[in-house]
């Protein structure tokens, strides 16, 4: 499911870490949106010690020239889900 408006959408976008990570780890994955290149990056800015505690975890998305349009830091606690939002506001 996707939130974004006008029914937006990010083809073999990822939006979540799954799987094992470290902290300070980035990925990058390549998609589109309405058929232009995007890519996608994940890092992880804080994981707890045990399993029940909170993941803090940065996504950005590049166009295809590598212009910077959207940067979030997300923190997802289990039981919560995503609970806290930090949308860095990208100069157009």
């Amino acid at each position: 499911w996707d939130s974004r408006s006008g029914g937006r959408v990010i083809k073999n976008g990822c939006k979540f870490p799954l799987g094992v990570w470290k902290e300070g780890e980035t990925r990058t994955f390549l998609g589109s949106s309405g058929g232009k290149p995007r890519k996608i990056e994940l890092k992880i800015l804080k994981l707890g010690k045990k399993q029940k505690d909170s993941v803090k975890f940065n996504w950005k998305l590049y166009d295809g020239s590598g212009k910077l349009m959207d940067d979030n830091d997300y923190t997802f606690s289990p039981g919560k889900a995503m609970f806290k939002l930090n949308d860095k506001k990208i100069p157009k």
